[in-house]
């Protein structure tokens, strides 16, 4: 058999139960694929709707306003506009979901280790309702926090994909949270509040995953010095944590470690000396008593060996992961068939879509094996729905013999492959019941 596409939107819920990645690659593209592509499929109308979105100085730095009336043996000039705007609106939903579902997925994975996580958490709400510090309820959240019993341990994190942290204000923005829980320690009592609930370490982490220039997993390697040294400066900055460190320092009488939580001794509080140690071990630790402040920066694969014991490559293929298709396949078909439309006035789409409800063949063998108790894998499932896709493809070019030409080619196996992918689709428009 070709190549077996897996379209979770074709898939039952029973076999994602134990899948978690399937479960939010579900979640979060089910909405994109009932809400635009299927609709615009449907209905290309829609597209010039889209059209109509692009505002006056977009379409004059794009160019598009010379594009009002192509000639029509202008193909690409005929769908550029359409393209532009089916593109713009598809990337402009994908964003959120993309950031959703990476949040969850990093959450599972800690999860799998037997902490508490919450995600996206309001951060004064949660030290008011778990701590009850007397703080004014404001709106900043945090990405995370994490509570570890075992190792008598909270972690706040904030997490960055990309060394790139925004401006001034996302700078800042960044810092306030952290330096604000850095003030409550003492001002709030939170420090013996904590010790009461037994945690004897407070960990205060930024996180940042990959590489602004090549998007690989950041690391001492690939690092950009300037970034780096941006953050440094607004972390020690005294309206942030410097502040706050240097008042838990001096005024509360911590104790300062300078290379990694190793050594610690009493020491003023001095932003080049602290800048110089998180430079060299990107960490700073403070300590009284018997509890530790750890403030660090975390690249790429440390955040995930910390949290899960795992490197991310070993996470994303652990357990012969399943990954679906659907987002490409969706995408990539709607608008190839958005430029037939346009050249033809028809899609191969409809006329596959047509096939498929006037057989009803078709409609019985999806059902059966959709129903079908007996597959208890996904893995297999998926296989057998691909033999369904190709069976359909089959009976599809003998109806239609010597009048089937889908791509701008007269490559049979290339031909061959587009039609079991406009199979899928097809049966996925059926299966969704909006057309």
């Amino acid at each position: 058999m070709s190549r077996i596409y897996n379209v979770i939107y074709l898939a039952p819920p029973r076999l994602l139960r134990n899948r978690k990645l399937l479960q939010l690659q579900y979640e979060y593209s089910k909405t994109f694929i009932e809400e635009l592509i299927i609709p615009t499929l449907c209905k290309t109308g829609k597209l010039k709707e889209f059209a109509r979105e692009i505002q006056e100085f977009e379409r004059i730095f794009t160019g598009l306003i010379n594009n009002v009336s192509p000639p029509i043996n202008d193909v690409i000039g005929r769908v550029a506009t359409i393209w532009y705007a089916f593109t713009r609106r598809a990337h402009a939903s994908l964003g959120p979901r993309i950031g959703n579902f990476t949040e969850q997925l990093i959450k599972h994975w800690i999860e799998k280790t037997g902490v508490n996580v919450y995600l996206n958490v309001n951060v004064t709400k949660y030290f008011i309702e778990k701590y009850n510090l007397s703080i004014r309820r404001g709106r900043q959240r945090i990405d995370y926090i994490i509570e570890d019993f075992d190792h008598a341990t909270l972690s706040l994190a904030e997490l960055r994909e990309s060394e790139h942290t925004g401006g001034r204000t996302g700078q800042e923005s960044l810092m306030d949270k952290l330096t604000d829980v850095l003030k409550w320690v003492e001002e709030k009592e939170l420090r013996s509040k904590l010790l009461n609930k037994g945690y004897r370490r407070l960990e205060l982490i930024i996180a940042i995953l990959f590489s602004e220039k090549d998007r690989t997993l950041l690391s001492e390697k690939n690092y950009n010095k300037g970034r780096f040294t941006s953050l440094r400066d607004y972390m020690l900055r005294e309206k942030h944590i410097g502040g706050a460190l240097k008042e838990l320092i001096e005024k509360h009488n911590y104790m300062v470690s300078l290379d990694g939580c190793k050594n610690y001794m009493h020491r003023k509080y001095d932003k080049y000396v602290f800048d110089h140690a998180l430079e060299r071990t990107r960490k700073i630790c403070l300590k009284k008593d018997d509890f530790i402040i750890e403030i660090s920066i975390l690249w790429g694969d440390e955040f995930f060996k910390k949290f899960t014991g795992r490197s991310f490559a070993e996470l994303i293929y652990e357990d012969e992961m399943v990954v679906a298709d659907d987002i490409w396949l969706f995408f990539s078909l709607a608008v190839n068939e958005f430029k037939i439309h346009y050249e033809f006035d028809k899609t191969n789409l409809a006329k596959v879509y047509n096939y498929v409800i006037k057989n009803k063949w078709i409609k019985d063998s999806f059902t059966k094996l959709y129903n079908n108790t007996k597959i208890n894998d996904v893995t297999t499932y998926f296989y057998e729905l691909n033999k369904l896709a190709s069976e359909i493809a089959d009976h599809f070019t003998e109806d239609f013999k010597g009048e089937l030409r889908l791509l701008e080619t007269n490559d049979y196996i290339k031909q061959r492959t587009y039609l079991k992918q406009l199979c899928l689709v097809a049966l996925s428009i059926l299966h969704s019941g909006i057309c």
